[in-house]
C-alpha cells in the first residue's frame, strides 16, 4: 500500500507531506530545491522552514557571487580595450 500524501498551508509554505517508514519527508510546493523531514509532522514543518530560511540565503550568495564575477570580467574586459586604444596611440 502506498502511502498518502497531504498537503500543508501555514500561511508562508505550502508543503507535500508524506509518511514513510517512520518520518515524515516534506516537499516545498513553491520552493524549488526544497525537500526535508522531521519525525514528528510538527518537526517536518519545523525543518521544512529552516531549509527555506538556508536555501533562500545561499541562494542570496550565490547571486551575490555571480553578480561580483560578472562585474570583475566588465572591469578586465574595459580595462583590456583601454590598454588597446593605449598601445594605438603610441
Amino acid at each position: 500500500m502506498a502511502n498518502k500524501s497531504f498537503m500543508v498551508v501555514d500561511g508562508e509554505l505550502r508543503l507535500k507531506i508524506t509518511p514513510d517508514s517512520g518520518w515524515y519527508c516534506v516537499e516545498g510546493l513553491d520552493i524549488k530545491g526544497l525537500v526535508t523531514q522531521g519525525r514528528t509532522i510538527e518537526e517536518a514543518i519545523y525543518m521544512a522552514h529552516d531549509a527555506a530560511k538556508a536555501l533562500a540565503e545561499s541562494r542570496a550568495i550565490m547571486a551575490a557571487q555571480k553578480a561580483m564575477k560578472a562585474k570583475s570580467k566588465s572591469k578586465k574586459s574595459a580595462s583590456t580595450v583601454s590598454k588597446r586604444r593605449q598601445a594605438v596611440k603610441v
